[in-house]
């Protein structure tokens, strides 16, 4: 009988507790795959069945190929069909629970029950297999390639940056035994690296809670180790130099975002060792580290998922079953209901620190979110970089050569639920209200790798400056500063270049002071008067090369210009008691600014109904003058404001 003949499988419904595994065999060097039902328990001594797990990316969707197992078809995709036939040759004959497979995929109360047990799943699996692909030609020399990429980090690991980059600009590929960079090779070691394993949202959860981790890749198998050791920047960015740049670095820097993967999984097996028993971590300590991770996951948006739902479902596993029923998470099947119980769920854990309960609330400001998402609850599914302001707010400041954390608020943080489970409770105050809100900073030469946009970029950013002057400082002021005159309030000066930047003095090695925005004024005024001679040609060419006097001179100007990056995707705007200060893109006028209690920074709120103090979060905000706990002796009233 031809697989054509043969009966679509049909899924019997598990009974609490129960997965199903992977069995083969092989009859005439071929593999038979049956799954069979078992009772998932504590460890082997309990009585239970030993099993691997495979992690692996899914991959497209749309063309699926037969399986036959059990008797019976199975549809599935193509990269678990390359799979399989060397997953039945590899190393080890246990069975394997595999998701697309072990889990009715047509059934959604099944899955959701089964997502709550990977903790266990995972955790239980003697090893995890991660699947690579098949891989390039002659795989196993790719392979050695990577040992002696490693090899060569670790011997250079020692030596501090600044001197390895002296050290190895002499040293050739040949003394250290790697090919040249312009050998075939190369294409072959990104082709796995670029695997598209690595950017896949399960991998985290699949990775970071297995007792033991082992690669394939075709045939080949390697050890986890090595994968981790190739994520480490400081040695690659040591051997930089030994292959001669090209792309070398920051292609793995891409492949992987941040290292987090392995972040994630050092943390997590922290957790594991010091957890009461399978699938419980300890009380506390579990919410603050899990909180954490989903913060770096969710903000880093580089991992993929098929279904939005999988942003939350893919990180529950780092939680317990009893921690899970203590945060009283229900998973519905509605988007908008899962992502708002969950971030509720979270927001409610009085013990979080405050930096990271500020940082994951401020996930919520994001463009293009889920129009039917609480103001106050992010889009999951729409965090990373595109849909974010170019640089973050600095959340410290030196004063008398030390670090201090920002604060607007010093008083306790306070958040309640609201009487909706789409609103909650802050106390807080209403500082003032916006008045006019000034033109966006031209993002050109923050975004683009073009070196006409690039230049074009830093000549319209001069003349936005320009224009920002005069709305806030006045054309009287301006034309004092040019002639660099004193005649003038020097506060109202320290105010506008300050809310500029942000007041992000340390920097680049650099402490910005006032002589550097003055720089930069001077710099801003030669090339807006290239761009006013009529009929000059060759403008953008003589406004780069005055770029380039300015970099060769290390000119603090320049300084304070990159430092402008902070105002892509914000808006800057004047309060109607004249405050100076700036918020993600999109404020409006009368739009309020107001300060939570405990907050590191204002926030910028719309009004919904200002009789029921009722409001939409827009975003975190900077207004100069009530950064550093004014707030607190300001005559206003405290109140509770519900965020909607």
């Amino acid at each position: 009988m031809s697989a054509l003949d043969l009966p679509e499988f049909s899924y019997i419904a598990l009974e609490p507790g129960q997965i199903r595994l992977l069995y083969v065999e092989f009859v005439s060097d071929e593999p038979v795959w049956t799954l069979k039902t078992v009772q998932l328990l504590g460890n082997e001594a309990e009585g239970g069945v030993e099993f691997e797990a495979l992690s692996y990316a899914w991959g497209e969707l749309f063309h699926t190929f037969p399986f036959v197992c059990s008797g019976g078809i199975l549809r599935i995709h193509r990269n678990l069909n390359e799979a399989l036939p060397y997953l039945a040759r590899r190393s080890s004959s246990l069975p394997l629970w595999i998701d697309a497979l072990s889990i009715n995929q047509q059934d959604e109360e099944e899955k959701l029950v089964q997502i709550r047990m990977m903790n266990k799943i995972y955790r239980r699996a003697s090893q995890v297999w991660v699947w690579l692909g098949i891989g390039p030609e002659n795989i196993g020399e790719v392979l050695d390639l990577w040992r002696k990429v490693i090899d060569v980090a670790q011997k250079l690991e020692p030596l501090p940056y600044n001197s390895v980059i002296t050290a190895t600009s002499a040293i050739s590929t040949a003394k250290v035994d790697l090919p040249h960079l312009s050998s075939p090779i190369w294409d072959r070691f990104y082709q796995v690296l670029e695997s598209e394993w690595f950017n896949r949202l399960w991998i985290i959860q699949e990775v970071a809670l297995a007792r033991s981790v082992k690669i394939m890749c075709g045939r080949s198998e390697l050890e986890w180790d090595l994968l981790c050791l190739t994520s480490r920047e400081p040695e690659l960015f040591q051997i930089q130099d030994i292959v001669q740049g090209v792309g070398y670095v920051s292609l793995i820097r891409k492949t992987f975002p941040g290292s987090v993967v392995f972040d994630v999984r050092r943390t997590a097996q922290k957790w594991i060792r010091n957890s009461p028993g399978p699938g419980e971590y300890s009380s506390s300590a579990l919410d603050i580290e899990f909180v954490r991770t989903f913060f770096w996951i969710t903000s880093r948006g580089t991992f993929q998922c098929s279904d939005p739902r999988d942003r939350v479902f893919g990180i529950l596993g780092f939680i317990g079953e009893g921690q899970l029923a203590k945060l009283n998470i229900g998973l519905p099947a509605s988007v908008v209901d899962l992502y708002t119980n969950f971030f509720r769920a979270v927001l409610m854990q009085d013990h979080i620190p405050e930096a990271l309960w500020w940082n994951v609330l401020n996930m919520a400001s994001t463009f293009d979110k889920n129009e039917n998402l609480p103001f106050w609850v992010p889009d999951f599914h729409q965090q990373g970089p595109n849909f974010r302001p170019l640089r973050h707010l600095v959340n410290y400041e030196k004063s008398n050569g030390v670090i201090e954390r920002r604060k607007a608020s010093g008083t306790a943080r306070s958040v309640s639920c609201g009487r909706s489970y789409r609103s909650i409770v802050l106390k807080g105050r209403i500082i003032d209200s916006l008045a006019n809100i000034l033109p966006e900073i031209p993002p050109e030469r923050f975004i683009s790798k073009d070196i006409n946009r690039i230049v074009r970029g830093h000549a319209e950013t001069f003349v936005w400056e320009n224009d920002i002057a005069r709305s806030v400082l006045g054309k009287n002021v301006v034309r004092l500063l040019r002639l660099n005159r004193l005649d003038f309030d020097e506060g109202v000066i320290d105010m506008y270049w300050r809310t500029l930047i942000g007041n992000d003095t340390e920097k680049f090695n650099y402490d910005m002071k006032y002589e550097a925005f003055l720089e930069f004024q001077k710099m801003a005024a030669r090339v807006r008067a290239m761009l006013m001679q009529s009929g000059r040609k060759n403008v953008l060419a003589d406004v780069y090369q005055e770029m380039q006097a300015a970099e060769v001179s290390n000119s603090p100007g320049l300084v304070f210009d990159n430092l402008l990056a902070i105002q892509v995707g914000r808006q800057l705007f004047l309060t109607k008691e004249s405050r100076f200060g700036f918020a993600i893109r999109g404020i409006q006028s009368d739009d309020v600014v107001c300060v939570f209690n405990g907050a590191h920074f204002p926030h910028i709120l719309r009004v919904v109904d200002k009789e029921k103090n009722m409001y939409r979060l827009i975003g975190e905000a900077y207004v100069h003058g009530i950064m550093n706990c004014e707030v607190d002796e300001m005559k206003i009233e405290e109140q509770d404001i519900t965020l909607v």
